[in-house]
């Protein structure tokens, strides 16, 4: 690269390092948070909408608390699933906030812009939602009856919003001329009832066959 290419190139970089003040390291420290916790509502999501109903059931049937808090979240899905989206896009958006404002203090607002498209792009897709969520379909039990309480505390604090967005999303459903599931027996709720009942004779049928 020729002369005025560099130096076009370096004009366009415009680094110092002198401007990473105080306020750069507050603005580091809150886009590595809201990173950490856009992962962890990845793997929330994940942990709990993989989780075996059937072992889950078990669980709750030999009186695991944890566990029957787990079978009650899963009960009203639009609560918890909203919660943990609320969670995940004010995180996303306000580590991508962070990261441009970062880059804009080292950069020309040209270069630095794409740098900051770029890295957060791919720090959130791998750190913040492949790992998190491939960790989280291992063994969501576990990782669910780490979220448990976590979840049920913001889905209390954020309960005012989530029902806003609710209602809203019930709006527009309506107006597309589609409607909202009911909160009693949904259909997963019947597909693993029947599934139960199927189990259990099974088991009795095996038991009453004569040897």
């Amino acid at each position: 690269m020729d002369g005025p290419g560099l130096s076009s190139l370096a004009a366009n970089i415009n680094f110092h390092v002198s401007q990473f003040d105080a306020q750069a390291w507050l603005q580091l420290i809150i886009m590595l948070v809201m990173l950490v916790l856009c992962a962890l509502a990845s793997a929330a999501e994940t942990a709990f909408t993989s989780v075996n109903r059937i072992k889950l059931k078990n669980l709750v049937e030999e009186g695991d608390k944890q566990m029957l808090k787990i079978e009650r979240l899963l009960a009203e899905p639009n609560v918890f699933l909203s919660t943990i989206l609320i969670v995940n896009s004010v995180a996303v958006v306000v580590a991508s906030s962070m990261a441009t404002v970062l880059t804009l203090r080292f950069f020309s607002a040209s270069f630095g812009e794409v740098i900051s498209s770029v890295a957060t792009s791919l720090i959130v897709l791998i750190f913040c939602e492949i790992s998190p969520k491939t960790a989280a379909v291992q063994n969501p039990l576990r990782w669910a009856r780490f979220f448990i309480d976590p979840v049920r505390a913001t889905a209390w604090v954020l309960r005012p919003i989530v029902w806003i967005l609710s209602a809203v999303t019930a709006g527009l459903v309506r107006l597309l001329g589609g409607h909202m599931k009911h909160r009693g027996l949904s259909l997963q709720k019947m597909s693993y009832a029947c599934w139960s009942r199927w189990v259990k004779k099974r088991v009795c049928l095996k038991k009453k066959r004569p040897r």
